[in-house]
């Protein structure tokens, strides 16, 4: 049982269905991330919980009590917006004030209360001024200061540095979670940059099409993928076509064979398979690796401390993220690559053949260049 939980709870805008049958239990005090690309039904879970939609089916209970229908004023729960949605007539003070105000508190406990909010923030020595006088990092700070003054039961972020430059974006997201863990507050945070999910939460929900495609720790949902949708939305992937050489655990990528800690049940001699490793997980100088295929390399790519290899092996091509050395070989050259036998191997799409004999590629994921900003992901 969880501090938060949905049981089945589903959403239909006329013809399409926004969220279907999600099932989530939050701990007390946890921050999770909605994860997923834009329509993927992140928006409207949150909304749910915060009271602006209501469910079609299913069920919401917050500490035990069921507040499916509960109204939002009711629910004691701190909203942070994209657009901030602060209070132009209003000073820094006045909009963290204003909910306080509502509420009916003593001036003194509310001016403590401010008080104490806008040194968490830093942002005391501005506390007279308005938001067009504040940078855009300085107005999210306000919008938070605001959803907390009340003492929320739980804390709701939808994409609130979305609209920040990249520097400004990395500085908030660790006051952010300083914050959140200093206060213990229960937060459900949406967003579709894989890298602010994985860097602040407990836990990641990635939701697609409006299911839950898998819930678990950062390192789990990065490192252990269970869908290919996960693995190609979160970081970067290499999935290549394997022939299955021995189900024990060999197999054979453009004739060249591996070893694999772990096969599909049910796989045969002749069937075909996925590998799945990210480019970090490659290397060309480590000769501790158990598995080693050879290739061309296509291109190269400089991404300031790392380099990014496309290598073509046979009909099929791989990225590798290698340190920036000067050892590092470049397009045209012959290079072996090296990784380990503890990969992904899945079983291969329905009528799968190999990509030698039908002309295709195994799919790649390019290295992408800073902090991931997917939005148009299918």
């Amino acid at each position: 049982m969880g501090y938060l939980e949905l049981f089945e709870v589903g959403r239909r805008f006329g013809q399409q269905q926004a969220l279907e049958k999600v099932s989530l239990a939050i701990d007390q005090g946890e921050f999770v991330s909605l994860l997923g690309p834009s329509g993927s039904g992140k928006t409207t879970l949150l909304r749910m919980v915060a009271g602006f939609e209501t469910p079609d089916t299913g069920h919401i209970r917050l500490g035990g009590e069921d507040i499916t229908r509960v109204p939002p004023q009711r629910r004691r729960m701190g909203m942070v917006f994209q657009s901030y949605a602060l209070f132009p007539n209003m000073t820094a003070a006045e909009n963290i004030a204003f909910g306080l105000r509502i509420a009916r508190q003593s001036r003194s406990s509310i001016r403590e209360r401010v008080d104490s909010l806008l040194n968490i923030v830093g942002l005391a020595h501005k506390a007279n001024r308005y938001p067009h006088q504040l940078s855009g990092g300085e107005q999210q700070r306000v919008a938070l200061a605001r959803a907390l003054a009340p003492k929320p039961r739980v804390l709701l972020l939808d994409e609130p540095l979305s609209a920040l430059d990249a520097r400004i974006r990395l500085a908030l997201r660790h006051e952010i979670r300083r914050i959140q863990r200093e206060f213990a507050i229960t937060t459900l945070y949406v967003t579709h940059d894989q890298e602010e999910a994985l860097s602040m939460s407990d836990r990641v929900v990635v939701l697609n099409g409006g299911k839950v495609e898998q819930v678990g720790t950062p390192e789990t949902i990065y490192d252990a993928p269970q869908t290919a949708f996960v693995s190609r939305f979160v970081g970067t992937v290499n999935r290549l076509i394997a022939e299955v050489v021995d189900p024990i655990g060999i197999i054979s990528v453009e004739s060249q064979h591996l070893t694999v800690a772990s096969m599909p049940m049910h796989t045969s001699i002749g069937d075909f398979v996925e590998i799945w490793i990210r480019p970090e997980q490659m290397s060309i100088e480590n000769t501790a690796h158990e598995n080693w295929m050879t290739g061309i390399v296509d291109d190269e790519i400089f991404l300031g401390a790392r380099i990014g290899l496309s290598v073509r092996i046979g009909s099929q091509s791989c990225w590798l993220d290698l340190p920036r050395t000067s050892s590092v070989p470049h397009k045209g050259s012959a290079v072996a690559i090296g990784f380990s036998s503890e990969i992904r191997v899945t079983t291969a799409s329905p009528g799968s053949t190999s990509p030698v004999q039908d002309g295709r590629s195994a799919e790649v994921m390019a290295p992408s260049l800073g902090p991931s900003k997917v939005s148009d992901m299918p």
